[in-house]
């Protein structure tokens, strides 16, 4: 994926919404029993005048895409170790750094004052049979934690926590 803007303008990270933009458009297609559909998305995309080596298009981060818009009033957070160590493919795509991560959903909400978890759920695992493999060892890794998942915040669920 090249750096140079395209029609949208868009470069490094803020080019990353053109992924869940293709999930979405393709969505259909790639989850036909999804339940999801997004008759917009496919005019929004073609309108960025986006090329396609700046989209990730692979199934599993288009349908991981999908599964993410699916839970629209959800966070996704990565492990810290698979957020820092540049192997997510989004990293080699974009050029993009993560410098952060959440061991759970609790430990999301945790850094985020004025929230409160109240579920996770599982992304590698609904994508298809390699990554569920891969999640299952990775949880091994990084003992009992998710690699990338998906976490339901409740907003009010306590007093905020100060730094």
């Amino acid at each position: 994926m090249s750096n140079d803007p395209s029609r949208h303008g868009l470069t490094g990270v803020a080019k990353t919404l053109l992924t869940p933009l293709y999930g979405r458009a393709h969505a259909d297609r790639l989850l036909p029993d999804g339940g999801f559909h997004d008759p917009l998305a496919a005019a929004v995309l073609a309108g960025t005048g986006f090329r396609p080596d700046e989209v990730l298009t692979d199934r599993s981060n288009a349908v991981g895409a999908i599964h993410r818009a699916i839970v629209f009033d959800r966070a996704d957070f990565f492990h810290p170790w698979v957020a820092r160590s540049g192997l997510h493919p989004i990293v080699r795509a974009t050029g993009a750094r993560f410098r952060s991560g959440a061991r759970g959903a609790r430990g999301l909400a945790g850094a985020a004052p004025g929230w409160t978890a109240t579920a996770e759920h599982p992304v590698m695992e609904r994508i298809g049979t390699a990554q569920r493999i891969s999640a299952a060892l990775l949880r091994i890794v990084l003992r009992g934690h998710r690699p990338y998942a998906v976490a339901d915040l409740r907003a009010g669920g306590g007093r905020p926590r100060h730094a």
